[in-house]
């Protein structure tokens, strides 16, 4: 789930940054510093909202492990 999210946001990132550039906004180097953060970013979030899931799922599943 984590990646996907980060793809998907990876896209939408380099979308804005694309466009901030054609305006005038931010010059190349500015932009891909701007999206270099935004993705960092984004892969923290999705790694921390994993685990909360799975902690939450743990949970609701009064601890007990996944059988294979």
């Amino acid at each position: 789930m984590g990646l996907g999210l980060v793809a998907m946001t990876k896209k939408k990132v380099d979308e804005m940054v694309d466009h901030l550039q054609r305006q005038g906004t931010l010059n190349e180097r500015e932009g891909k510093k701007l999206a270099r953060q935004l993705i960092s970013e984004a892969k923290k979030q999705a790694s921390n909202f994993q685990a909360v899931v799975e902690r939450e799922v743990g949970k609701a599943l009064g601890g007990k492990k996944k059988r294979k």
